[in-house]
């Protein structure tokens, strides 16, 4: 006889194949139906696969079992593959990175000269010794920021204000405070936030964005 398992050929009446160790099933015997007044009950490829006399069949539900697994190799590849590149993308915006410090910007004072060049007193001894400051303070989700201009020793111009900040990827938002409800960006190769300045007084000198850059 051949053992349905692995098809190696075993004694007859061999309860189990001594060479995959699979347990033959014996055949049941049922009356009335066959040619000699009875029929084979089903066997151990009946149990397994169905009908044993129908290869179709067998072939059919083992191609069915192998699409199942094939079809769930590629979808966990693909999701796998997907939250990769979700981390990579997250990773090179500065998503997972700490952005707490001190962000300084020349752009007020370089605004400011600028200006006074372009009214032709630059170098002149009225608005030599000029002084700016001008820098953004995050801890967590809160910010600070500060603006002034020295003249001689004397403050011109000072602004500051706070509130709360957000960051997403490369996206930066002031939610309260002075900008609230304004967007900037941030950029985590050089560390620096980018603002722009709707203030029509700002504007005036030329200071339409301030590039803060952390320390």
């Amino acid at each position: 006889m051949i053992c349905p398992s692995c098809g190696s050929e075993i004694p007859d009446g061999s309860e189990s194949c001594f060479i995959c160790g699979e347990q033959i099933k014996k055949i049941q015997p049922s009356y009335g139906g066959g040619q000699y007044g009875g029929g084979a009950a089903p066997s151990y490829y009946a149990d397994r696969y169905g009908d044993p006399n129908n290869n179709a069949t067998i072939l059919e539900n083992s191609g069915r079992s192998l699409d199942k697994k094939t079809y769930r190799l590629i979808i966990g590849g693909l999701l796998a593959l997907v939250v990769v590149i979700i981390c990579m993308i997250m990773a090179r915006t500065g998503f997972f990175a700490n952005k707490d410090g001190v962000y300084r910007s020349d752009d007020l004072e370089r605004a400011f000269n600028d200006y006074i060049d372009s009214m032709g007193l630059g170098g002149s001894p009225q608005v030599s010794g000029m002084k700016c400051e001008c820098t953004l303070t995050v801890t967590g989700g809160t910010y600070t920021i500060y603006m002034a201009v020295a003249l001689k020793g004397e403050m011109i111009y000072e602004d500051s204000g706070s509130g709360s900040i957000s960051f997403f990827g490369s996206s930066v938002t002031f939610d309260s405070g002075m900008h609230d409800g304004e967007r900037g960006t941030y950029d985590h190769s050089n560390k620096t936030i980018t603002i722009s300045i709707d203030d029509p007084e700002m504007k005036s000198i030329g200071l339409d964005k301030i590039v803060f850059t952390r320390e």
